[in-house]
């Protein structure tokens, strides 16, 4: 009888997140995990993810409790009905008890937050390996700066045993794993792996402003230092600023608008809101730069985006994505003061040429280091390293 061999079996691989698309008001990390998810099931892989339907106060227009095919991933929705701001879903649990033993490997994304805590107990209580992604959440400034009891005793009642027993601590920059070592966690075979960027196929879309402008894009957030960005910009006569983006559950739009009347740049500041589907892109590629000065950014996928564009960039040294912009001087670095981000927005301005080659350096190292494709090619090399032993804690 001639051999017969065997096709592999795909690696089951479930990823649990609190939110989803399309509930794009949460940022980064939404497009960051389906982008991870998607590129892993154009590899081969049998991939799902495991969410909840929260849309701020509502719920996303999804189907509830059955399989959701989105860019070949099968996505699982289910209700949150009380305590929403911990994505608390009775009815999630339930399913992921009946239906972990299918899986592989489970990747946890966030942590503080009932989805991911609750499938790492799981998962310990099966022997199923997990890796954990905190997705920018354990930052010693970030916890001390709000909600720290809360925060701390989380980390003490739950979060250290979720990490001490994750097969993996999956960082997407140095900066990330360096803060979580500085909180004094548990780091289990911690491992550094870039977000990558899905660009769309258009590359030549019309200025949307006829002037030159700095452009903010992301979530209008305490952390994202945007009160330093305005006033940076209100001593700087020939710069239009963009803040484009959803308020955060702690809005601080009103603060916002306060703040840029108090320095009568009612003239020269647009608040465009949240940027939906292919409309961002156009206002990416027309910005002399991107602006990014957060307290803390585990990576920065805006940053990333516009130097995949060819945009130049000024990130502030909380931005994971600020060292890698340094060393391809694809930008300008700063200190998160007033002083330090308008020396560096004003330099783009003085020099047009400069900010052009810069964008341009920027694009050659994007373009090598930020392919979804070899993003997800490390990822399943990871999970197949540890995934066969099925191990138990």
């Amino acid at each position: 009888m001639a051999n017969v061999q065997l096709k592999p079996q795909p690696l089951r691989i479930l990823h649990v997140v609190p939110t989803y698309l399309p509930a794009t008001r949460y940022g980064g990390p939404i497009f960051s995990v389906h982008g991870l998810a998607s590129a892993q099931a154009a590899l081969g892989a049998d991939v799902s993810v495991l969410t909840t339907s929260v849309d701020g106060d509502n719920d996303s227009n999804v189907v509830h409790g059955e399989a959701c095919m989105l860019d070949g991933v099968k996505v699982w929705y289910f209700r949150s009905k009380w305590f929403r701001r911990l994505y608390f879903s009775w009815s999630m649990r339930q399913w992921l008890q009946e239906n972990l033993a299918a899986f592989d490997v489970v990747h946890l994304h966030s942590v503080f937050l009932f989805p991911t805590n609750m499938a790492a107990r799981l998962c310990i209580a099966a022997g199923i390996p997990y890796v954990i992604t905190p997705r920018g959440m354990l930052v010693p400034e970030l916890i001390s700066g709000k909600r720290w009891f809360l925060k701390t005793a989380w980390i003490r009642l739950f979060e250290s045993r979720t990490l001490a027993n994750a097969a993996c601590f999956h960082a997407t920059s140095d900066l990330e794993l360096s803060d979580a070592i500085r909180l004094g966690v548990p780091v289990q075979n911690s491992c550094v792996i870039e977000n990558g960027v899905a660009l769309p196929e258009r590359r030549d879309w019309p200025t949307p402003m006829q002037v030159p402008y700095v452009l903010y894009l992301g979530r209008l957030s305490w952390k994202k230092n945007l009160d330093l960005l305005i006033e940076a910009c209100s001593g700087l006569s020939d710069v239009h600023l963009v803040l484009a983006g959803a308020a955060d559950q702690d809005s601080i739009v009103g603060e916002l608008h306060k703040l840029v009347s108090g320095f009568s740049l009612q003239s020269r500041v647009t608040f465009l809101g949240e940027l939906k589907g292919d409309e961002k892109w156009a206002w990416i590629q027309h910005a002399r730069v991107l602006a990014l000065v957060s307290k803390n950014e585990n990576f920065g996928n805006a940053a990333a985006e516009a130097l995949c564009l060819g945009t130049p960039v000024v990130l502030s040294k909380g931005v994971g994505l600020a060292a890698a912009t340094a060393a391809a001087d694809a930008g300008w670095i700063c200190e998160a003061t007033v002083e330090s981000i308008r020396t560096a927005i004003n330099s783009a301005f003085c020099d047009p040429q400069a900010a052009r080659i810069r964008g341009k350096r920027g694009q050659e190292w994007a373009e090598r280091a930020l392919g979804w494709h070899g993003v997800a090619f490390r990822t399943l090399a990871l999970y197949r390293s540890f995934a066969s032993s099925k191990f138990a804690r």
